[in-house]
């Protein structure tokens, strides 16, 4: 991997001295209470994360990437199967120039994180996964419908996100992602068959204002929307 500008059309990639270590943890702890399950993880990475060039020489990039999460979900016993959540995500960001900093800060990578269908789903959305902290209150209720047993799921989420490292579109240095609410409806037909609707909304993304052109483009808003409707078939 070549990392960061300087590095000139045709320059060989020199990604026989990438050399990128993980490592990590995580617990869960069930039993403090019934239906209560509290979890940690947390990852450091370290060692050669590719090479970039300064002034014609060779630079080595260090790996010093972060991430981790907290949080909690508690089940009700009841026959509607009630549920809430509480989560903090942590991944970390390059602040820097890179051509000027021999360290690559980022988090490489923490992928399939799709809670919010907007900022993070990498089909629907912007697939954010990486230099963000994102705080996540999400909570579900199943209902009987006709012959079915909890046949008719209700979850919700919100979520607000900044970026851990301001995000330069054009003049402008931004680190508000935005916070977002998205509500997803399931339909269970059989065991194979589930008809999906997910409907999500997000205000205060002055990153996306930004990225449309920010105020000198009439277009450009920090709030939008979207919706789907689909089916799973297993």
């Amino acid at each position: 991997m070549t990392f960061g500008p300087g590095a000139a059309p045709g320059t060989p990639a020199l990604d026989d001295k990438s050399n990128l270590f993980t490592i990590g943890g995580g617990v869960v702890l069930n039993g403090l209470s019934a239906g209560l399950e509290i979890y940690a993880e947390g990852y450091l990475q370290f060692g050669a994360a590719g090479q970039f060039i300064d002034a014609g020489s060779e630079e080595e990039a260090k790996g010093r990437g972060k991430a981790g999460q907290v949080g909690f979900e508690y089940r009700v016993d009841s026959e509607r199967a009630i549920w809430f959540g509480v989560n903090v995500t942590y991944v970390s960001g390059d602040g820097d120039n890179q051509a000027d900093d021999e360290n690559v800060d980022s988090f490489l990578s923490y992928e399939n994180v799709r809670d919010l269908m907007i900022l993070e789903d990498q089909y629907f959305g912007f697939d954010v996964d990486v230099n963000y902290t994102a705080f996540k209150i999400s909570g579900g209720v199943s209902f009987n419908v006709g012959q079915g047993k909890n046949n008719l799921e209700l979850m919700g989420i919100v979520g607000i996100c900044r970026a851990n490292e301001d995000i330069q579109n054009g003049a402008e240095n931004e680190e508000d992602l935005g916070n977002e609410f998205d509500l997803v409806v399931k339909y269970h037909l059989n065991k194979q068959v589930m008809l999906k609707f997910g409907f999500a909304y997000i205000t205060g993304s002055d990153i996306m204002e930004e990225a449309m052109g920010g105020s000198a483009s009439d277009d450009s808003d920090d709030k939008g929307f979207l919706w789907s409707l689909g089916f799973d078939a297993a």
